[in-house]
């Protein structure tokens, strides 16, 4: 509401001026340009999910962490996706009717998936302290996509592991964050985390 109510007062200025047509296009393209921008930015990468993953295990915040993980809108539009492709024509009816039971009960499975995500964001941040690991000290160095590219791929639904390296002190960790899947709303925590064979010193 806010930039289009300051959109009609200038609007409202320039048909004041002697060019008011052409200034009044002008800005209506600058508020095209800032909305996309926008609506770009607040997609979640695959980038940015392992940084807000590591950020949020830096500072045991699992609320936050929860945050980004799977929602019953985000579900519900993976599920209409498989119904309408052609893995799910392959499906037994037993298979079927277990997509179907999810679908009925989205809210249900979330609530249920998001308190075993939890119980493993404490698993991996104990398991770090026993490594020796001081998670407020430890740095985020990159991200690496898993090289299957595509564990399922329905619709504009992909999912990928994300593997989030970073170090402490002088030694490198590496995280895998399972099957991040990719929604209307950018990529989401979809499975667990572990920890990878990948360290080095």
């Amino acid at each position: 509401m806010m930039v289009a109510c300051s959109w009609l007062i200038t609007t409202q200025q320039v048909f004041v001026n002697g060019t008011a047509v052409m200034k009044t296009i002008k800005i209506f393209l600058v508020l095209l340009i800032a909305l996309s921008l926008l609506s770009c930015n607040s997609r979640i990468s695959q980038e940015k999910l392992g940084r807000l993953v590591f950020n949020h295990l830096k500072n045991n915040n699992h609320d936050g962490y929860l945050k980004l993980s799977l929602r019953a809108e985000d579900l519900g539009h993976i599920i209409d996706s498989l119904k309408k492709s052609e893995t799910f024509t392959r499906y037994d009816e037993t298979k079927k009717q277990r997509v179907i039971n999810i679908s009925n009960n989205l809210e249900a499975v979330v609530l249920k998936q998001r308190s075993k995500l939890k119980d493993n964001f404490h698993s991996i941040y104990k398991r770090g302290l026993q490594k020796g690991i001081v998670w407020a000290k430890a740095k985020f160095i990159n991200i690496r996509v898993g090289m299957e590219q595509s564990i399922y791929n329905l619709a504009k639904h992909k999912s990928q592991h994300i593997y989030i390296v970073f170090k402490y002190k002088k030694k490198k960790y590496t995280l895998r964050l399972s099957h991040a899947a990719e929604t209307k709303r950018g990529w989401i925590i979809f499975d667990y985390i572990f920890w990878d064979k990948y360290e080095t010193k």
